[in-house]
């Protein structure tokens, strides 16, 4: 079992448990992003990870392959700030329950989706569904259901239906 840690210093990190050793999976020396503030495993495949990357413009979500060394031409997904507002620590990607759709939240009450089959690198949402009135921390996908729950900072919870 392995724990993945990003940290303020641009470093992505894995935690073997059982032989009680850190090993860094990939490091940006020049200040290409801020914070990492969420690493996510692939819910289908073992080797494919995404960090969320918050930078003070825009929020990135970027894949590693742990069978391949860093790779800077993978697909990436990225959204943009509106002016005059800033972008949050806490507003975290989420992926569907097949592993092919990721959900993000955004500080204007909307969630961002993509479809991992059409990302090229730094693409802009696919899909954009306004929920709130204020900043939506995540879009959680429902498990067995075509449904989104979605998490917003006002303590709302909003239900998105897909057909």
């Amino acid at each position: 079992m392995d724990v993945y840690v990003g940290v303020i210093y641009r470093v992505v990190a894995k935690f073997d448990l059982h032989t009680q050793t850190v090993s860094v999976l990939r490091e940006w020396r020049k200040p290409v992003i801020s914070k990492i503030n969420a690493i996510l495993e692939h819910p289908a495949n073992p080797h494919l990870l995404m960090y969320s990357c918050v930078n003070p413009s825009n929020q990135v979500m970027m894949f590693h392959d742990l069978r391949q060394r860093p790779n800077d031409t993978m697909p990436s997904m990225v959204w943009h700030k509106l002016q005059n507002k800033g972008m949050s620590q806490y507003i975290t990607p989420r992926w569907s329950s097949a592993g092919m759709h990721v959900s993000c939240g955004s500080t204007v009450g909307n969630v961002f989706i993509w479809d991992l089959r059409a990302c090229r690198r730094l693409e802009s949402p696919h899909q954009t569904v306004g929920v709130h009135n204020g900043k939506v921390l995540h879009g959680l996908w429902h498990s067995t259901q075509n449904a989104m729950i979605t998490v917003s900072h006002d303590r709302n919870l909003g239900v998105v239906t897909f057909q």
